[in-house]
């Protein structure tokens, strides 16, 4: 219906956008509901957080700032009370979800926390009220789903790697894995980009059209502090050798002789040789896609910029 024949009290418009920003916050476990990302961090798989807590708000995240620039962004309905509460959910997740994965001890919930603190930065958009951020929000949606996918399923290569997710039982992983070293380094200069980047600078925009003041260089500095874990896992990975539960880890490829006698078994023992490497270069591939779709590649900022329905 044409929202210029709808009559109704400015306070409508403001409850019906409060709801939807906070549906968002719900689905992707922004804090404070975040608890939910706590107790999926226990219950699944490093693989699957990113379907749960990022590719799925994400879609529901793409509805709603199409449903915010149509009906809301055009009005000059003041819902500034209301948009405070979407600004300090944005900068609650950004600050403490980053926090939050640098004190922890487990892959899985470095993982989980680092995805709740990229969705601050999507509330942002819903924060915006300003037409222009709906290129820059999808932007960022797209490079945040494909880079947090990267870094679960790094994550997972390390703990069938070295049989543990603790970060305390991990020293010396990058002395013994150089290529997974190398996939964590590629989805940090994802993650974080480089000015340039298309994710950066989208990043860079929703925090400009969202914020002012000082509040908006303390959260432009706080969107780049998750280099911080990256560099936690890093440093954790070129100290002493400390990974004694895990067995010796053969990471060069190996070649059996097929037996034609049994094509699905010789297959069979043929991954099964090849597992740990075959994961860490799938891993390194997805880092490489990643930090791709950071800069731009793939016509994703193209695609974004079309018009919402």
């Amino acid at each position: 219906r044409d929202v210029e024949e709808l009559i109704a009290q400015p306070v409508v418009f403001g409850l019906a956008y409060l709801a939807f920003a906070l549906a968002v916050a719900i689905r992707f476990g922004a804090i404070p509901f975040h608890i939910l990302v706590g107790r999926l961090t226990d219950a699944v798989p490093e693989t699957g957080l990113p379907i749960l807590i990022a590719w799925g708000p994400a879609s529901l995240a793409i509805v709603g700032l199409a449903w915010v620039d149509a009906s809301i962004a055009p009005l000059a309905v003041d819902v500034g009370s209301v948009r405070a509460i979407v600004v300090a959910i944005a900068v609650a997740s950004i600050v403490l979800a980053t926090f939050a994965a640098w004190i922890q001890d487990d892959l899985e919930h470095v993982v989980g926390y680092s995805i709740v603190g990229d969705a601050g930065v999507v509330m942002l958009a819903f924060a915006a009220l300003d037409p222009a951020a709906w290129t820059p929000g999808r932007v960022w949606i797209l490079a945040f789903v494909v880079t947090r996918s990267a870094f679960a399923a790094w994550a997972a290569v390390v703990r069938d790697a070295f049989w543990t997710g603790s970060l305390s039982d991990l020293r010396g992983w990058a002395i013994r894995s150089p290529l997974l070293a190398l996939g964590l380094v590629t989805i940090t200069l994802a993650a974080i980009g480089l000015p340039g980047f298309a994710a950066f600078e989208a990043r860079s925009d929703l925090v400009d059209l969202a914020l002012d003041g000082p509040l908006q260089a303390f959260v432009f500095i706080a969107t780049l502090a998750p280099v911080a874990y990256y560099g936690r896992l890093l440093v954790l990975g070129m100290r002493r050798l400390e990974v004694s539960s895990a067995p010796a880890v053969d990471w060069r490829p190996h070649w059996t002789r097929p037996d034609l006698t049994d094509v699905r078994g010789s297959a069979a023992r043929l991954v099964r040789a090849n597992r740990p490497i075959g994961m860490t270069l799938a891993s390194l591939l997805l880092a490489v896609v990643a930090l791709l779709t950071s800069i731009g590649a793939f016509g994703g900022p193209q695609a974004a910029a079309g018009l919402p329905p």
